[in-house]
């Protein structure tokens, strides 16, 4: 099967079809009130909650695929913007009497990514960080390879604390494309350019054509090839 249509087979078809599901069961209040007011949502409006499953459902179904470079970059469109505005404002009203409701801080610390808030997605990942610790579970690599990517945005390739945050998140995931990715562009800053060609053009080979992933890589690479090796002075 081509991996380009089947990348944006999950990214519109499972979407759409959670958004008719949801759409068929709150119409037909098939959704128990038990699920809607569980711990984690309970002070938040029953469309919202459709709107979390959603947001669930579409950031799911690209990192079950793939995982994804950040395109907070590529603008939004207004109304999508201002649902997830309205969501924050949920969530941290939320928040302010469950300060460490993970999946919350989750939603909030995304949504903040997805609009382009990097200092607010931050603080945010961090706080998460801390509340898993704080209740002993393990976060995945991705975790720490989005909270790397955040921090690079806002510091720049040379922050010591993503670099650790990479490191950690290929110590649990030694695949993990987001990491192995930030890693290789921290060792061209570390004047270590061939070694980070070889794996950039390593991830170009395991990643499907098309993808986003497979079009940064690509930039990268060409972006490292057309820059002179530093000087040996």
């Amino acid at each position: 099967m081509n991996n380009t249509f089947l990348f944006w087979g999950i990214m519109v078809g499972l979407p759409l079809l959670i958004m008719a599901a949801s759409f068929v069961a709150v119409r037909r209040r098939r959704i128990a009130p038990a699920a809607i007011s569980s711990p984690s949502f309970k002070n938040i409006p029953l469309y919202r909650n459709v709107m979390i499953i959603l947001l669930l459902a579409v950031s799911g179904s690209l990192y079950l695929y793939l995982g994804r470079p950040d395109l907070a970059i590529t603008p939004s469109a207004p109304s999508a913007n201002r649902q997830l505005e309205a969501l924050i404002k949920d969530l941290k009203i939320y928040l302010q009497e469950n300060p460490d409701d993970i999946q919350a801080l989750y939603l909030l610390a995304d949504s903040y990514r997805s609009l382009g808030e990097y200092p607010l997605a931050a603080e945010y990942y961090k706080k998460l960080g801390e509340a898993a610790l704080a209740a002993h579970i393990q976060l995945p690599a991705e975790y720490d390879a989005i909270y790397a990517e955040i921090r690079i945005r806002i510091h720049g390739i040379g922050d010591p604390i993503s670099r650790g945050l990479l490191q950690k998140a290929l110590a649990l995931e030694a695949t993990n494309i987001r990491a192995r990715f930030y890693m290789a562009l921290i060792h061209a800053e570390d004047g270590e350019k061939q070694s980070a060609i070889d794996e950039l053009k390593k991830l170009r080979q395991e990643v499907p054509a098309g993808t986003p992933w497979a079009l940064t890589i690509q930039e990268q690479l060409q972006k490292l090839s057309s820059t002179p090796a530093p000087s040996a002075e």
